[in-house]
């Protein structure tokens, strides 16, 4: 379904998701923001960028002491990054970039967002903030 000719407003997305998140006691004290530094949208079906950006964001606020941030920009190999941060205590592996995903390390969510991210033609990158965590989709650019 990720590779149909959709396009989707990756912006939009997050901005309706962080609505539906923001009503859940547990998470309604975080900051949310997000950063569109690209007027680009995502070659990707809204439905499965909505299931993946939803994971991701759910895994963040979970994590999160006080703020998840999404930041939308161009990639330097001219790709969309979406890029999902959180303030929480990071990963606690030492397994290079990130939990590993086949193995189930980075939950059912994420591994979720990284099968979306590939049937779409992209990839989901972790790495350990300055602090928490940090998720990127990258995925192929339609101009707006």
């Amino acid at each position: 379904v990720a590779r149909l000719h959709g396009t989707a407003d990756p912006a939009r997305i997050a901005d309706d998701l962080i609505g539906v998140l923001r009503r859940i006691p547990a998470y309604a004290a975080l900051v949310w923001t997000v950063s569109r530094q690209s007027r680009g949208r995502a070659a990707a079906d809204p439905a499965a960028l909505t299931e993946a950006l939803g994971a991701i964001l759910e895994n963040a606020a979970r994590f999160a002491i006080h703020e998840v941030s999404v930041i939308i920009s161009d990639d330097p190999d001219g790709r969309l990054r979406i890029t999902v941060r959180d303030d929480g205590g990071g990963m606690q592996n030492d397994a290079g970039d990130g939990p590993d995903l086949d193995s189930g390390g980075g939950g059912i969510g994420l591994t979720i967002a990284a099968d979306v991210a590939r049937a779409a033609g992209g990839y989901l990158q972790l790495s350990r903030g300055e602090p928490g965590f940090e998720a990127a989709l990258v995925l192929d650019i339609r101009a707006p």
